[in-house]
């Protein structure tokens, strides 16, 4: 039976349209079964992923947190092509697909797990559950004015954050905003918890670094706009007294590796890289 892929796009990028185009048919031709959507459609990219064996993402890394909110139950492996500026997640560029066409026909590498969030909304009365492969941001909406946000640990009083929010986050979420908040990076296969503040006044300014086994209940105090945000792509908006349990999940989400390059080089590269982009290199939308 031929194996079944699927391959995710930015769908405001053509050049990630043109590419799942050309990777579909190149996987077809070796007796794939190819199937191809947007990354904004998640409800009918659920309905595709019986059945499909590698998906395939065209774009950066905010397509694959896209996917990754998709696919995170079922266990599928994700492959990251990138087409955007830094590529934390991404494993191979444009110029390497055709050399990668066996492997990812044959689903040949090694498995890089990554650990989860399990988050629990209650904000007024109702009650939502999300995963979140980064993050989960609870912090200030359009009005630039500092909130209350307090904070339990495994049921213990932390303290109470005057500030523009609060970062929990992953160690895949460490190199992304809570590193911008000035948070620490993890090692990719910790499965940790970061919680980190967001611009604290006259509060608590680091963060810390909690077992897996830890209970993270953050809640808001605001009488004006306050949301959360879950991997950039998913947004509630928070009344006064809303609050956003954070443990670690129960599913992990699964990347295809080829190159056994070492992490912290990898890294280091990917830094150097975001530094000279914003030093004036060039770097790619």
């Amino acid at each position: 039976m031929a194996k079944k892929f699927g391959i995710i796009y930015h769908p405001l990028n053509s050049e990630a349209i043109s590419l799942s185009q050309k990777l579909a048919e190149g996987l077809s031709r070796r007796g794939g079964e190819v199937w191809t959507n947007s990354a904004w459609e998640p409800s009918k990219l659920k309905s595709l992923l019986p059945g499909t064996e590698l998906v395939i993402t065209a774009g950066g890394d905010g397509t694959i947190l896209r996917a990754a909110q998709a696919i995170m139950p079922q266990g599928i492996p994700l492959l990251g092509i990138n087409l955007g500026k830094l590529g934390f997640l991404t494993e191979i560029n444009t110029d390497e697909i055709e050399e990668r066409l066996d492997d990812i026909i044959n689903i040949k590498g090694w498995l890089d797990e990554r650990a989860t969030l399990a988050v629990s909304l209650l904000n007024q009365d109702k009650e939502e559950h999300f995963f979140a492969l980064n993050d989960a941001v609870v912090s200030r909406g359009a009005i630039a004015r500092i909130i209350e946000i307090s904070v339990k640990i495994n049921g213990q009083f932390l303290t109470t954050y005057k500030a523009d929010g609060v970062i929990a986050a992953t160690a895949t979420g460490s190199t992304g905003y809570s590193l911008a908040a000035g948070g620490p990076i993890l090692y990719p296969s910790s499965s940790d918890i970061l919680l980190t503040p967001i611009a604290p006044h006259l509060s608590p300014p680091y963060t810390l670094v909690l077992s897996e086994k830890s209970s993270i209940e953050i809640t808001v105090g605001t009488n004006h706009q306050a949301v959360m945000n879950i991997d950039g792509c998913i947004n509630r908006s928070l009344s006064d007294g809303a609050t956003v349990r954070v443990r670690k999940g129960d599913s992990k989400v699964t990347f295809l590796r080829f190159k056994e390059s070492p992490y912290p080089a990898s890294l280091v590269n990917r830094l150097l890289l975001r530094n000279n982009n914003v030093s004036g290199g060039k770097s790619q939308a």
